[in-house]
This record gives structure tokens, sequence and C-alpha cells, in this order.
């Protein structure tokens, strides 16, 4: 079956960037935030985002042992906690 154009499209974006597509709804108070921070930092809300995730990841790896049960578990190895 031939594929859509939107999905043609999409696959050429992951080809490309690797990026992903991110939508969601947020409430007012956070998006308000979001725009905000973003104006504050001069930083667009997507650049915003993925330096609060980064920020997020590298706090919660801090507080578990590399190669451990908690560490398998957050990178989605399940395999290796048996």
């Amino acid at each position: 079956m031939a594929l859509s154009t939107a999905e043609r499209q999409r696959q050429w974006r992951q080809r490309q960037t690797g990026a992903i597509r991110f939508s969601c709804y947020l409430s007012p108070e956070a998006g308000a935030a979001l725009r905000r921070l973003g104006g504050w930092y001069r930083l667009s809300q997507r650049q915003l985002l993925e330096r609060l995730a980064h920020s997020a990841e590298t706090e919660a790896l801090q507080a578990v042992v590399p190669g451990g049960l908690e560490w398998s578990l957050y990178f989605g190895k399940p395999e290796d906690t048996v």
C-alpha cells in the first residue's frame, strides 16, 4: 500500500534529523511558564523543553549506579535485571 504524504514526510524528517515529533496539550499555567522561561533565556520552546529534559535526565542518572538494576530499568533493559 502506498504511503500518505504525511507518512513520507515523517520518514524523510526522521532520516534527515533523527528527531521525533512531540505534540501535546499543556495546562495554561505550564504553557505560560514555558513562554516566560523561553523569553527569559532567549530560547525557543523546543530548545527549552530539550534542555529541561536533558537536565532532568542528568539529575536522575546521578542517583543510580551505572550497570545496576535501576540503570537497566531506566534504559529499558529488563533482561539485564534477572
